[in-house]
């Protein structure tokens, strides 16, 4: 891929992240600047459905208080019906299937960075700068920045605390799509089993290529199926091998680490992001959870054989 060329005022923002780690709060806090024009999670699985941006849309009161999202006054992917000033094509046509799911781990697609042209395009055409909200960016964080250089933060949180929060024995999505995202990596995959022998028979019934090309909703009903069939220490796995590979330390975060405990906890370094990048973080409320879920399994055992398998990867 050719990399895009942009004047350095107009170079994009990736704030990359995993889901639950305040990504959304951090987006609006860019959005409630004039300067900015802020792309909402564009490789969001729904992003290619008609019914489930409308679905989005209706249901948007209910489902930003439910994930304590920040309001908005446009609700979730509206700005993806804009068209793209070069083709006239919404943005939304870019989206393809393999972007939520099997782009994670397999690197940035020739479909996920025509959408980020676009959506550069249309920022460029209004006079603002693009600013990325991305829920899980995974491995693509060095092709993004070799195809579209910009500013790249890296949005954290302790993994104890994000567990708890993807409500893993009630929330139909956050577990099913993390075990669907390492099972379509050429590489992640041998280890998921490793840790999840019972995934091997998935993986015969659902391989990478249907991941890659299946419509969304299809993929997400074989991952829920999926996902049932495990106990809790098992999601564990998932989710902690997920988190280190997404957390792999790379050059192209030249923007730094962060996360909004730190920023609420640390006054200099908040200041520090704010002057930054031109922002303020008002009302910023990290949320405490109730870390008794783990009382039903060794945490730490469980630990320890994910990082030994990820260090002998």
């Amino acid at each position: 891929m050719t990399p895009m060329t942009l004047e350095k005022k107009e170079s994009p923002v990736f704030l990359h992240s995993m889901w639950r780690t305040g990504s959304t709060y951090l987006l609006s806090r860019f959005t409630a600047e004039s300067n900015y024009l802020s792309f909402y999670e564009p490789f969001n699985g729904e992003l290619s459905s008609a019914r489930k941006r409308r679905m989005a849309a209706r249901e948007y009161e209910q489902r930003h208080k439910a994930l304590r999202h920040p309001g908005s006054s446009e609700g979730y992917f509206a700005l993806f019906n804009e068209a793209d000033p070069l083709t006239g094509r919404p943005l939304w046509s870019f989206s393809s299937p393999s972007l939520c799911l099997y782009d994670v781990y397999n690197g940035l697609s020739d479909s996920g960075a025509a959408l980020l042209e676009a959506c550069c395009r249309l920022a460029k055409d209004r006079g603002r700068v693009p600013v990325f909200g991305f829920c899980h960016s995974g491995t693509q964080i060095p092709d993004m920045f070799n195809r579209f250089a910009g500013r790249h933060v890296y949005l954290s949180r302790p993994h104890r605390d994000q567990f708890v929060s993807y409500q893993p024995e009630r929330n139909d999505f956050f577990i099913p799509a993390t075990t669907m995202q390492l099972m379509a990596s050429s590489w992640w995959v041998s280890r998921a089993i490793q840790l999840v022998p019972s995934l091997k028979k998935w993986m015969l019934l659902y391989p990478a290529y249907l991941i890659r090309s299946a419509p969304h909703a299809a993929t997400m009903k074989v991952a829920r199926k999926m996902s049932s069939t495990l106990s809790l220490a098992e999601k564990y796995k998932i989710f902690y091998l997920s988190w280190l590979v997404s957390h792999q330390p790379v050059p192209e975060v030249n923007e730094g680490w962060v996360s909004l405990l730190k920023l609420q906890e640390d006054t200099s370094a908040r200041k520090v992001f704010e002057q930054r990048f031109g922002v303020e973080l008002l009302d910023l409320n990290y949320p405490r959870v109730d870390q008794s879920l783990f009382e039903g399994f060794d945490v730490e055992a469980t630990e320890a054989e994910v990082e030994a398998l990820f260090r002998c990867a």
